[in-house]
């Protein structure tokens, strides 16, 4: 869950929807440079977390009234932008309090319906980036789609209630092909597309005056990527081979080796104990079960009092 430890007041996760726990967030090594929505933020987070192919998200705010923020009359807005697309702008006030925190979960895209007071909620998915070689004049286009593409960004501001009006029209853009040209450069994997929705209720609006102008709250920012991306970017480890481990010098000390890499030689030194003692029964070579041959096998995993873990079968 991002939190800025100046605004300790607010925090905000993404989470795969069915999953009890928030993505994993890192610490992101290029923040966007290119905001969606104008404006200085006084606070601002840049998260990265890890995205899954099809996978249906949600996001998660919550925000204290500590410093006195919601009343009947003000409150805080949340400006939502995904791949550079206004999704949703949500006002919350005094009344949706429950104690002294306000707690939403934003699944998705809410578009008015065709019916009077009903409206179509389209659930947020994460999908894999198609591409084609060329494009044609749609080059530009792609460019500036590819420079928002990824990214999730929040936006707060403090707002006082001016009354009640129509609740403004959502619009969302399917994810298209995109040139590979256009993404040059840009280590992307993701975009997000949208589920085709179930009915629900619509909302009203309120008309907001913000204090503030367009200086903001706080700015959060969440990129997503796939975890090859991710491993790409240096930003998560590679996974270890047993190729990387028996030709890398750094791994020769057991006791710098991760729990993968221990793994990883211990199953192949069993492997080679079960060709070698194979190759010695189709030698002629008769051998008989002992307690030799267990305690062969237990000492693969056997665990010093200071931690060594002893892979020879010495």
């Amino acid at each position: 869950m991002a939190v800025i430890d100046d605004l300790p007041q607010v925090k905000i996760s993404v989470r795969i929807a069915g999953e009890d726990q928030d993505c994993t967030e890192y610490d992101d090594p290029d923040p966007p440079q290119a905001p969606a929505q104008c404006g200085v933020a006084t606070h601002t987070s840049t998260k990265v977390i890890e995205s899954q192919d099809d996978a249906e998200f949600l996001l998660r705010y919550e925000m204290s009234n500590s410093l006195g923020w919601f009343d009947s009359d003000k409150g805080i807005v949340l400006k939502l932008f995904i791949d550079g697309n206004c999704i949703e702008s949500l006002a919350f006030r005094r009344i949706n309090l429950v104690g002294q925190t306000v707690t939403h979960d934003v699944l998705g895209a809410v578009i008015l319906g065709s019916s009077p007071g009903q409206s179509l909620l389209r659930n947020f998915k994460f999908s894999s980036i198609a591409t084609v070689e060329g494009h044609g004049n749609q080059l530009q286009k792609d460019e500036a789609v590819a420079k928002h593409l990824g990214i999730i960004e929040i936006c707060l501001y403090r707002f006082v209630n001016q009354g009640v009006i129509r609740a403004p029209r959502t619009q969302v853009r399917a994810l298209s092909t995109l040139s590979e040209k256009a993404l040059k450069g840009k280590n992307l994997s993701h975009g997000t597309r949208f589920s085709k929705g179930c009915a629900t209720k619509s909302r009203a609006g309120i008309k907001c005056h913000y204090p503030d102008g367009e200086k903001l709250l706080a700015r959060f920012y969440f990129r997503y990527k796939s975890k090859a991306a991710l491993q790409i970017d240096g930003i998560i480890p590679r996974e270890a081979s047993s190729e990387d481990l028996s030709s890398s010098p750094d791994s020769a000390n057991v006791r710098d080796m991760s729990r993968k890499e221990l793994e990883v030689l211990a199953q192949e030194r069993l492997n080679q104990i079960k060709v070698e003692a194979a190759r010695r029964s189709g030698a002629g070579i008769k051998r008989e079960a002992s307690a030799d041959n267990d305690e062969r096998l237990r000492k693969l995993f056997k665990v010093d009092e200071d931690g060594t873990i002893d892979l020879t079968d010495d």
